[in-house]
């Protein structure tokens, strides 16, 4: 009878034990898919930077390609750029650069996710992308070379970006295996069933 009620008592708390086990194996679930949500955040945000980059680019083209008949017009025509639309790509460049590239860089820097990274990874990777495109807000010469430089480290990033989205499984064991509350229960839950096969 003393070994049944021992048994007994072993199972109910081995019950407890065994589903607060699977809740918080679900909540750091919960918390890693917060971090990769920040993440997908900022990834997606990356198209607005490149965008930027190649809007940029086309304007410096067009610039280039008409500059050199508008001066032919207006030596021909003093009043032509009175009566005709330029392309002024500094001024166009400087209007887009603050609506668009200025803009997309404080929604990242100044989103929130510092005390949401807790992976060391992901909160290495947030502050890489900070110091980079903090870079980008600084600058006020394009160059073809610059901004194809540009481009390319956005792309080095996005892969960066996806490989932390694949590798999420390791992620989230690991985040399993370190968890303290985690191995404190299972250690108990252990005792139990060490104590209930002792008790036979």
């Amino acid at each position: 009878m003393h070994a049944f009620i021992l048994n007994l008592i072993i199972g109910i708390i081995g019950g407890i034990f065994s589903s607060v086990i699977v809740t918080r194996i679900f909540l750091i679930r919960s918390e890693l898919e917060e971090q990769i949500e920040l993440l997908k955040m900022t990834y997606y945000r990356f198209g607005g930077i490149k965008t930027y980059f190649d809007v940029i680019e086309q304007l410096l083209k067009l610039s280039n390609d008409t500059s050199a008949d508008i001066e032919k017009e207006i030596q021909r025509d003093p009043n032509y750029l009175k009566t005709h639309d330029t392309i002024h790509a500094k001024d166009a460049i400087n209007s887009i650069k603050s609506n668009l590239m200025d803009k997309t860089i404080n929604e990242i820097c100044d989103q929130d996710a510092m005390p949401l990274l807790k992976e060391e990874d992901y909160l290495k990777l947030h502050n890489e992308t900070r110091q980079l495109i903090m870079k980008y807000k600084k600058l006020d010469v394009f160059k073809f070379k610059t901004i194809d430089e540009c481009k390319k480290e956005i792309d080095e990033l996005k892969e960066k970006y996806q490989l932390c989205f694949k590798g999420k499984t390791k992620v989230f064991i690991r985040m399993i295996v370190r968890d303290k509350t985690l191995i404190v229960l299972a250690l108990v839950f252990v005792a139990l069933c060490v104590l209930a096969y002792l008790s036979h």
